[in-house]
């Protein structure tokens, strides 16, 4: 199935204020399974729904579509903050 979306207005990042505490996700050390186990877990009502509104619907609004991205990148970063361990400031390399 094909979703179809027309675009109006523009879009603006949320989040465009610059960071100021910075913190950098080791992935090197991150339990993997258990990080993709959750991941799927908090995606599987976000596909629940979108199949839902795909039967109704023939074309989704950019609301809705937008609603969506944002439970994904929302769910994402649960995700991450949950099983993935961060450390503040700049990785150091090891080549020096």
């Amino acid at each position: 199935m094909l979703a179809v979306c027309k675009y109006q207005g523009s879009f603006k990042c949320p989040n465009s204020e610059p960071a100021t505490n910075i913190t950098f996700l080791r992935w090197d050390h991150a339990p993997l399974g258990q990080y993709y186990e959750l991941t799927r877990v908090c995606f599987q009502p976000i596909l629940d729904e979108l199949n839902n509104m795909l039967k109704c619907v023939i074309m989704l609004s950019t609301s809705d579509i937008d609603r969506l991205y944002c439970a994904v990148v929302a769910a994402l970063k649960y995700s991450a903050d949950q099983c993935i361990p961060q450390r503040a400031g700049g990785m150091t390399n090891w080549r020096n």
